[in-house]
């Protein structure tokens, strides 16, 4: 079953900005927003929209996100264009709400801006497109705005209450 988009809760969970010229793999040439979904249902992508520095790119038509899966929005697939020097990367519902918010900062050439729910935060690190991100190898120092930290606090204030209510919903089954 599909999930409202009232009730959908997607991430924006990894930026690459700044592709490797040549590269082996196609998806490191060129630039993508990585999308999470966390929640039980899948999500119609329909009429969906992805914001960068105020720019809004509808999401291809048909598509869905399941539960637990990942997606990538590449350049060609959504025309978007992402700074080199960074900017702010919005996913706004088809009602035009604000689901998910990441600033990232100026990338290096082949380095991705990613949260890592295993450490909690975001790191600058080498990109996990379509996977679980690791912020193992740190490989720039993130200069992060005052306005990104509050919004930094409370997605874990949100991923705290999530985990407690999970485990005190799932207890005795």
């Amino acid at each position: 079953s599909f999930s409202s988009s009232a009730r959908a809760r997607l991430e924006i969970t990894e930026v690459f900005s700044h592709p490797i010229k040549k590269s082996p793999d196609a998806l490191l040439t060129q630039e993508w927003v990585e999308i999470y979904n966390p929640g039980a249902l899948s999500i119609d992508l329909t009429d969906w929209k992805l914001a960068i520095g105020g720019k809004k790119k509808s999401l291809k038509s048909g598509l869905s996100i399941g539960s637990g899966e990942y997606m990538i929005f590449t350049d060609d697939e959504v025309n978007i264009q992402l700074r080199d020097d960074g900017a702010i990367v919005t996913l706004l519902s088809p009602s035009g709400q604000v689901i998910s918010s990441m600033e990232y900062p100026k990338l290096d050439e082949g380095h991705a801006y990613a949260w890592s729910d295993e450490q909690g935060e975001y790191c600058i690190t080498r990109p996990t497109p379509g996977s679980l991100n690791l912020c193992v190898e740190e490989v720039q120092k993130p200069k992060i705005s005052a306005k990104s930290r509050a919004a930094i606090k409370k997605q874990k204030r949100i991923a705290g209450y999530a985990a407690a209510y999970k485990a005190v919903t799932t207890e005795g089954e």
